[in-house]
């Protein structure tokens, strides 16, 4: 069999990277892996780290590198994006303006002004690679890692013929956690979702085959005999509310689903705490970021071991790839989740929606699972979150200002048409640089 050859466009996200190459070698089979990035210095050390672990097990791996990714898509049968546009530096941009605005936020990386900003910088250049593929590689997949998810399917799927799948950890790391609050092993669990990336609703939870709702409805009932909040968890109490509310789970939890709800957190004041200082602090995200860059660092210069952890697999994790790339080539259909513009599978719902849901996978096709009924509380979240990522779409392709402050204000994280046009002027020319055309 010829080798299957996969484009991972961000390479320079070593840590990202490395789990991709552990998942490779895991599965046994003979794969090349071109690994791209502009950030030369960056793409050398991912190499050299990608380079040590197949050696160490011996797969039967070719590695190519290029700093501009047209070099690397010819003949690609997949193609990986993980790259982000300015990277730490234009991120905390994202975060730190909307601070002097009053406005605090954990991650930023989807919605709220943060997110709407980094959609303006990371569109353009998807749209533009997914054309590219339309030239040097037209059956290849796009399996897009980057944020915000949704509304980069959305225009690759608007603006080109490419095929593209957005692929998130967010359901597996729900089952997981789910399964710890009820004292079970998480491979009795299972799960399905539908919803807005980074706000996706279980629709199922099941335990040994059956409703495990009511095993957490239960577990809830005796927390609160007990004086106790449902979940019992201080850092996602918005989930749970949200549980108690609507009867479905969110998987995110709070570190993502508070940027849905703006209103609910004037300041960043979540519960007593502050989002993204004492709060999922967003400075010790970029620490310990920072931390596992300099540990693969060291590894890539040979000047540590590569640990056993470094090839450990977690369900999951790195989204599946794989496990996807392997199900495209067997006539079985096998259901993984995804990012996918709707095509009519989930009822109620516009087909130019890109909903993060179940898809079967095979050699004949990638199809939805259909989804008859989404309860109104549900379908309304979603549509909501649409309204926003499409309309940062058009401002993003457009480069339009207009409709970036349209988009801030549809996202109701302002507190005035006023306060959002400063904040988008202020956003657009800390990005400048990013931000060609505008």
């Amino acid at each position: 069999m010829r080798r299957e050859n996969v484009v991972l466009i961000g390479a320079g996200s070593v840590v990202f990277t490395a789990g991709l190459i552990a998942d490779f070698i895991a599965d046994g089979g003979a794969w090349e892996l071109r690994l791209v990035d502009v950030d030369a210095e960056k793409l050398e050390t991912a190499h050299r780290l990608a380079t040590r672990m197949i050696a160490a097990k011996g797969a039967p791996i070719a590695l190519r590198r290029a700093t501009q990714h047209r070099d690397a898509l010819p003949g690609a049968d997949a193609v990986v994006t993980t790259l982000d546009v300015g990277g730490r530096p234009a991120w905390e941009q994202d975060i730190r303006i909307p601070r002097e605005h009053g406005m605090y936020w954990a991650v930023s990386d989807t919605t709220t002004p943060g997110g709407l900003s980094r959609s303006l910088r990371i569109i353009p250049p998807l749209v533009s690679i997914a054309r590219d593929m339309a030239a040097l590689c037209p059956s290849a997949i796009l399996f897009n890692y980057c944020n915000p998810m949704a509304a980069i399917v959305r225009a690759v799927a608007r603006e080109t013929e490419t095929a593209v799948l957005g692929l998130c950890h967010g359901i597996p790391n729900a089952k997981r956690y789910l399964a710890g609050f009820l004292d079970l092993d998480e491979r009795r669990c299972d799960c399905v979702g539908v919803g807005f990336n980074h706000f996706v609703w279980l629709l199922e939870f099941r335990v040994d085959g059956r409703d495990g709702y009511p095993l957490i409805r239960a577990r809830n009932e005796d927390l609160k005999k007990r004086g106790q909040m449902p979940g019992n968890d201080p850092d996602n109490p918005l989930a749970w509310e949200l549980f108690e509310t609507f009867g479905l789970f969110p998987a995110s939890r709070d570190r993502h689903i508070t940027e849905f709800f703006p209103h609910f957190f004037p300041a960043g004041r979540h519960y007593g705490k502050t989002l993204g200082i004492d709060r999922f602090s967003f400075e010790q995200c970029l620490r310990g970021n920072a931390r596992r860059y300099a540990q693969m660092q060291r590894m890539a210069a040979g000047e540590t071991d590569l640990p056993a952890a470094l090839f450990h697999e977690v369900e999951g994790q790195h989204e599946q790839l794989v496990c996807l790339l392997r199900a495209l080539r067997q006539p079985q259909p096998q259901t993984y989740h995804a990012t996918m513009p709707n095509t009519g599978s989930i009822a109620g719902l516009r087909q130019e929606l890109c909903l993060e849901c179940p898809i079967a996978f095979s050699e004949r096709a990638i199809e939805p699972v259909p989804i008859p009924v989404l309860p109104a509380g549900i379908k309304a979240c979603i549509e909501k979150a649409f309204l926003t990522a499409d309309l940062i779409v058009e401002a993003a392709l457009e480069r339009d200002r207009s409709k970036f402050v349209q988009a801030l204000v549809v996202d109701g994280c302002c507190a005035s048409v006023a306060r959002a046009g400063t904040l988008a002027d202020a956003l657009i020319a800390a990005q400048k640089t990013h931000l060609p055309g505008w």
